[in-house]
């Protein structure tokens, strides 16, 4: 019996076939996005604190997913919150407490948080040691420096609610936010508003001894920068967002895991960055603002409903608008990968 006929029909079904195979072998996520092309806008420049991103990018976390993403460097919270109220960026990693009094002063162009990254807050004043600013209440009358569109500028009148600072007395020097550091080294501002994460490396490596006032050390509690995203983009891509999420994450944790990699991932967009001052930037950020020990209890982006409407509450008394702001309007956890894949690696420093 010939059985070539049936022997070259099996193939020419096989070669049939194959296409499909290698069809449903791609990620059935990579298949259904909506939208595979995002831009980012990071809260700040091509630094440590947002290094989740580039190593996002060059470790292929975000193209597994299916996504071609554009990340671009920021100026802080308010410009990230802008640049996505604008249309110009998909997604923008800003500051939770900011957007919080953004979403209180704007309900039609509200914008939601969907993975929060810092669980902590790094907001907080710089003044020089030996100037007298020991407390809050030591800044009235002083000099203060501050970027326009920074997170801790957008969230001093809290500080100063919280801390019964009488600031009609403050002289406001606004400044690029490059500049705050330099001015309060050289004397021209006696306290600057900032980041943990950007003053505390800056004026170190300016050899100048600082008094750090943290917000959550005085009475401000708050969470860190979040990735952010609109309402109509939400519904219009879903999975994207999704995938957006479920990268970042992935980055979060390969992050805290290989420090030193992400922070080498910087260089390929700002190729004269310094490693070493970089590396104590990851430090700071990972042990004071990510590994918080509820982080390390509950996993990655997974706060307390009751701390989040706490602190909304706490910021609608000085917003202009005291209408009460639900916390799924803020935080939408919709997103979120299995809490599995959000419990955090052993940091290795």
């Amino acid at each position: 019996m010939n059985l070539a006929p049936s022997r070259r029909a099996a193939q020419a079904l096989a070669a049939c076939l194959l296409p499909l195979v290698l069809l449903a072998a791609v990620p059935v996520r990579a298949q259904t996005l909506e939208k595979p092309d995002v831009r980012i806008s990071l809260g700040w420049t091509f630094v440590a604190s947002q290094a989740m991103f580039t190593y996002g990018v060059d470790k292929g976390y975000f193209k597994a997913e299916g996504l071609n993403v554009t990340v671009d460097r920021g100026s802080g919270s308010g410009t990230a919150i802008q640049r996505v109220v604008g249309g110009g960026y998909d997604f923008g990693y800003a500051d939770a407490g900011t957007l919080i009094k953004y979403n209180a002063e704007n309900r039609g162009k509200m914008l939601r948080a969907v993975y929060i990254v810092e669980d902590d807050s790094p907001l907080a004043l710089f003044a020089l040691e030996g100037k007298g600013i020991t407390k809050p209440k030591d800044i009235e009358g002083k000099r203060i420096g501050v970027s326009q569109f920074d997170g801790a500028r957008q969230m001093f009148p809290v500080f100063a609610k919280a801390n019964k600072i009488d600031t009609s007395g403050l002289v406001w020097k606004t400044m690029d936010s490059q500049l705050r550091e330099v001015m309060l080294a050289r004397g021209e501002v006696d306290v600057i508003t900032g980041f943990t994460t950007t003053s505390v490396p800056l004026l170190a490596g300016m050899k100048q001894k600082a008094v750090v006032l943290r917000y959550p050390d005085f009475g401000v509690d708050g969470m860190g920068e979040a990735l952010v995203v609109s309402p109509d983009f939400i519904e219009k891509y879903p999975n994207t967002v999704r995938a957006v999420v479920r990268a970042l994450n992935r980055s979060v944790r390969e992050m805290i895991a290989h420090p030193k990699e992400a922070v080498a991932s910087l260089q390929s967009r700002d190729p004269v960055v310094d490693l070493e001052t970089e590396a104590g930037r990851m430090d700071l950020e990972v042990k004071q603002l990510i590994l918080t020990a509820h982080v390390k209890k509950d996993g990655l982006s997974n706060p307390d409903p009751k701390r989040v409407a706490a602190i909304i509450d706490f910021i609608l008394q000085i917003s202009d608008s005291k209408e009460p702001l639900e916390v799924k309007s803020v935080y939408d956890d919709r997103f979120l990968p299995p809490l599995a894949e959000r419990k955090v690696p052993a940091y290795p420093h």
